[in-house]
């Protein structure tokens, strides 16, 4: 008796932890850890939401974590960590992905050309495939992208980490979702 008592307190201690641990999607479904690191330091999930193309075809799912220092400031305006992890539902290719970067850097007031984008793109090397993540993390100067196994740091990077930032966060976001549930959780402000 008390064996299945005991399997059984187990048992439900791991179905609570696995529930507990996660920040859910709605959308797609795709969960992610409540915590990570950032800069070092712990970072909480502030918001998820979803990445749509046109006809509503869902494209990945978003998470926006930020670092316990940057709760109650503005994500674009903050230099606390801030990271993005994109986790997606289909493959994309490269080309594609350079291409909305590369828009919204330009919207933000970045070129092609700019050296800080150069580096940051030149991980983009292939098709992303379903499943698979793309991160971006943002402290201050410094920009992390890490794509399909990949990863380059960026540095005397505040414009970048700014417009990264402003893609997610301001108006015209691919995610609006992601802006919705930033607002209604409040750790951080768009």
């Amino acid at each position: 008796m008390r064996l299945v008592q005991s399997s059984l307190l187990a048992f439900g201690i791991i179905v609570f932890s696995s529930t507990a641990w996660g920040i859910k999607e709605p959308e797609t479904g795709r969960t992610f850890p409540n915590t990570t690191t950032c800069g070092g330091a712990q970072a909480k999930a502030a918001g998820v939401g979803v990445r749509e193309a046109t006809f509503g075809i869902d494209v990945y799912a978003v998470v926006l974590y930020a670092s316990d220092k940057a709760a109650g400031q503005s994500v674009r305006s903050t230099s606390e960590c801030i990271k993005i992890r994109a986790r997606f539902v289909r493959d994309v290719g490269a080309d594609k992905i350079r291409a909305a970067w590369l828009k919204g850097f330009k919207k933000n007031g970045l070129s092609a050309s700019d050296p800080t984008v150069t580096k940051f793109l030149g991980v983009v090397g292939g098709e992303m495939k379903k499943n698979r993540e793309m991160v971006m993390e943002m402290h201050g100067s410094k920009v992390i992208h890490k794509y399909m196994g990949k990863t380059v740091t960026v540095t005397g990077a505040a414009k970048l980490a700014r417009a990264l930032k402003s893609i997610y966060t301001g108006s015209g976001s691919p995610t609006p979702e992601l802006l919705k549930d930033l607002k209604k959780r409040g750790m951080v402000r768009p």
